[in-house]
């Protein structure tokens, strides 16, 4: 599924206890999001090779637009099931040994996936999103999803590098970024990939360079602990940590550039965390890689209409 531009609907906050605060087992699912687009294709590949290598089950999803189905004619249903099976064959040709479902659902796809898939391992969408656009206002629904979902979101771009490896993750002190390191440690382990962990400093000049090494030593130690940690849940896991200058959205792109996936946190405060936090919103926007965006389970925009359950079917596991 692409998710392009696309209008808010009005937020509500919801709360709900940190999901990833321990290091307790995640769910083994991706759910990926089709449309037909050459963006939601790239996803489904992504997203196949990606169980296909962790051993996952998973579960390819369309959804009928509500709003569309009321302004077209024919059958939406009778399409969206034709469009399950060929991407459900196209899944099966990259990905021959994993458990596939396909499930059908009408309404809003922001809200009819978030909501339909509230703790699943991650969603995995499309977007065609790219170049740097400081300042945009929201208008991507790869976006909303993000502060929609409580499960992680991982968006692929067109036209993902499947040569890349390593998984990146960026370290903040945040809530959400505690989360993203310990998704990100599980991708690394699950994917047989090393971990990278990346921590940005800003540029010192002038007055402010005698407090450079102060900054440099605290983020050493950040990431020091951060690596303890990642070796305390995966032992053998090959980790690396860079320390990188600058503003922390260009520095990840920059950073991540060859990685197989981008993990960064939705939020990067530490406390009253923004439904998608302003470094999240610039990586997003100027997207390179697959990138997955994790929350702790403290903040979601819960708003929109309740989509229609969907129809699950199997196919059988090869």
């Amino acid at each position: 599924m692409t998710l392009g531009s696309g209008g808010w609907s009005s937020p509500v906050v919801t709360t709900t206890p940190p999901r990833y605060g321990t290091e307790v087992e995640m769910d083994n699912t991706l759910v990926v999001g089709v449309d037909g687009s050459q963006p939601s294709r790239a996803a489904l590949q992504w997203a196949a090779r990606c169980a296909e290598r962790s051993g996952r089950r998973l579960v390819v999803v369309h959804v009928v637009d509500g709003a569309a189905e009321r302004s077209t004619t024919g059958h939406p249903d009778l399409r969206g099931e034709e469009l399950l099976t060929t991407e459900r064959l196209s899944a099966a040709a990259v990905a021959p040994h994993t458990e596939i479902e396909t499930a059908l659902t009408v309404g809003d796809p922001v809200w009819a996936i978030s909501r339909t898939y509230p703790d699943v391992g991650a969603i995995v969408v499309g977007s065609h999103k790219t170049g740097f656009l400081r300042g945009s206002s929201f208008g991507s629904r790869s976006l909303q999803l993000v502060a929609a979902s409580m499960s992680p979101v991982i968006v692929v771009p067109a036209v993902p590098e499947s040569t890349a490896r390593g998984v990146v993750v960026g370290l903040d002190d945040s809530p959400d970024g505690r989360a993203a390191l310990v998704f990100a440690a599980r991708e690394a382990h699950d994917l047989g990939d090393e971990l990278v962990i990346v921590r940005s400093i800003p540029v010192a000049r002038g007055e402010h360079l005698r407090d450079a090494d102060r900054e440099r030593d605290r983020a050493v130690a950040s990431l020091e602990a951060a690596r303890r940690r990642a070796e305390s849940m995966y032992p053998g896991l090959t980790i690396r940590s860079r320390v990188v200058h600058g503003p922390a959205a260009p520095a990840l792109v920059r950073a991540s550039a060859r990685a197989a996936l981008l993990v960064v946190g939705r939020s990067q405060a530490v406390s009253a965390p923004a439904a998608v936090g302003r470094v999240t919103h610039d990586v997003l926007l100027n997207i390179g890689v697959p990138t997955a965006v994790v929350s702790d389970g403290v903040t979601a925009l819960t708003s929109g209409p309740v989509p229609t359950r969907p129809e699950s079917r199997r196919s059988p596991a090869r």
